[in-house]
């Protein structure tokens, strides 16, 4: 998922580093342990805004939807007493 989620952003000039807001969608609870412990290694910190929802995913065999919401450019970097997006 983090795979497709990469390609699409890169198509558009972005990268995972751009997301700002990040909603996942899971088959089963059971799988969030796996999820939370990959996530750092493919996103970096500081991490964006997330929400996760166990859910029926429509797709027969299908683990986890990822919905994400993503900055163009440099509007999620931080400097020293500034926040995510306000380019501080």
């Amino acid at each position: 998922a983090f795979e497709n989620l990469d390609a699409v952003l890169r198509a558009e000039g972005g990268s995972l580093d751009s997301i700002v807001r990040l909603t996942s969608y899971f088959a089963s609870a059971d799988d969030y342990p796996i999820f939370k412990r990959l996530r750092p290694e493919l996103l970096r910190a500081p991490f964006p805004a997330s929400t996760g929802v166990v859910v029926g995913l429509l797709i027969p065999g299908m683990l986890i939807e990822l919905e994400a919401i993503a900055v163009r450019g440099s509007g999620r970097a931080l400097s020293e007493g500034g926040a995510a997006g306000d380019g501080g």
